[in-house]
C-alpha cells in the first residue's frame, strides 16, 4: 500500500490543491484502504474519477451546449463567472465537514464541465481573428501567433508562476512534501486555502471585465463569406495563368 501512495505522489503534481489534500484534509476524512490510511492524495484521485465524470461525459456535446449560450462570447462570460461565483462559494462554505466537503466537489463539477466546453469555442474564436487578420491585410499569421504564444508563455507564465511560487514557499517555510502537517509551519497552512481561491477569483474577474468590453471587430461571417470569394477567385485567376502558360 505504501508503494502505491508513493508512486501516486509523483504522478501528481504538487500544485495548490494538491497542498490542501496533502495537509488540511482532517484525519477523519482521509480514506482507508486494507485498514491503512493512504492519505488526502487518494481523496483527490476519488474526486477527480467521481466528481469529474459528468465533465467527461458532456465534453464531446460542447459545441451543442455552446449555442445554447447563443455565441461565443456569452459563453465565455457566462464561464468566468461561473468560476468566481463556484470558487467564492467554496472559499465561504469550507471543508471542515463531510457534507462542506461534497459541496466543494459539487463545485469543482460545475467549474470542471465548463472548462471541458472552453476549448472548442475558444478554438473558433481563434481563428476567426486569424481570418480577421487574413481579412484586412491579406496575410495568414498562425506561424507568427502560435511562435509568439510560446515565447510568451515560456518566458512570461511560467517564469512568474515559478518565482511567485518560490517567493510564497520560503516565506511561509514550508519544509517539504514529505514532512507531516504538525512539523509544517502555521503560515504555510493558514495560506494554503486562501490561495486556492484569490488566484481564480482574480483572474476569473480580469477575464469576465476584458469579455464584457470586448466587441467583435466586424461580423465572423462575413469576413469569412468574403473570405471565400476571395479564395475561390484567386483558384480561378491561377488556373487561368496556368492555362495561357
Amino acid at each position: 500500500m505504501n508503494t502505491v501512495v508513493n508512486l501516486l505522489r509523483v504522478f501528481l503534481p504538487k500544485t495548490d490543491e494538491m497542498f490542501f489534500y496533502r495537509f488540511l484534509i482532517p484525519p477523519r476524512m482521509k480514506i482507508r484502504l486494507g485498514g491503512k490510511e493512504v492519505g488526502g492524495e487518494a481523496l483527490w484521485v476519488f474526486k477527480n474519477a467521481v466528481f469529474g465524470l459528468p465533465g467527461v461525459l458532456l465534453q464531446p456535446f460542447a459545441l451543442q451546449f455552446v449555442r445554447k449560450f447563443g455565441d461565443k462570447l456569452t459563453f465565455f462570460r457566462v464561464r468566468q463567472f461561473v468560476v468566481i461565483a463556484t470558487v467564492t462559494a467554496k472559499f465561504l462554505v469550507g471543508y471542515k465537514s463531510l457534507p462542506r466537503l461534497f459541496f466543494m466537489f459539487s463545485m469543482d463539477l460545475v467549474r470542471e464541465i465548463f472548462d471541458r466546453w472552453d476549448p472548442v469555442p475558444r478554438g473558433q474564436m481563434q481563428y476567426e481573428m486569424l481570418d480577421y487578420v487574413e481579412w484586412k491585410t491579406g496575410q495568414r499569421s498562425e506561424g507568427m501567433t502560435m511562435a509568439v504564444s510560446g515565447m510568451l508563455n515560456k518566458l512570461i507564465r511560467k517564469n512568474i508562476g515559478t518565482v511567485t511560487g518560490n517567493m510564497w514557499l520560503q516565506w511561509t517555510q514550508y519544509q517539504g512534501w514529505d514532512i507531516p502537517k504538525e512539523q509544517q509551519p502555521a503560515r504555510f497552512l493558514n495560506t494554503v486555502w486562501p490561495l486556492m481561491h484569490i488566484g481564480p477569483i482574480i483572474s476569473s474577474a480580469i477575464w469576465l471585465i476584458g469579455l464584457l468590453w470586448f466587441k467583435y471587430p466586424h461580423d465572423p461571417k462575413e469576413v469569412e463569406a468574403d473570405l471565400v470569394e476571395r479564395r475561390t477567385l484567386a483558384a480561378r485567376m491561377k488556373e487561368k495563368a496556368e492555362l495561357v502558360e
